[in-house]
């Protein structure tokens, strides 16, 4: 494990985004602009704004609009 390589990617959460506990968000995600994210659940793809997202792994429920 010590000479495996890190990956890292940026994490962009725009405003008005409400995150619940135990969420997790993976690397290189962008939650759009008023997205709602369930409890414990695991985003891994990009949250389109104004969208109801949850489960494992985070599908869109709904949209806001």
């Amino acid at each position: 494990m010590v000479f495996q390589k890190n990956s890292t990617a940026s994490v962009f959460i725009e405003d008005d985004v409400w995150i619940p506990a135990n969420c997790t968000i993976g690397k290189g995600v962008r939650i759009g602009k008023g997205a709602i994210i369930s409890a414990n659940s695991f985003v891994n793809r990009d949250v389109p704004a104004y969208s109801i997202v949850g489960g494992v792994p985070a599908k869109i429920i709904k949209s806001r609009i």
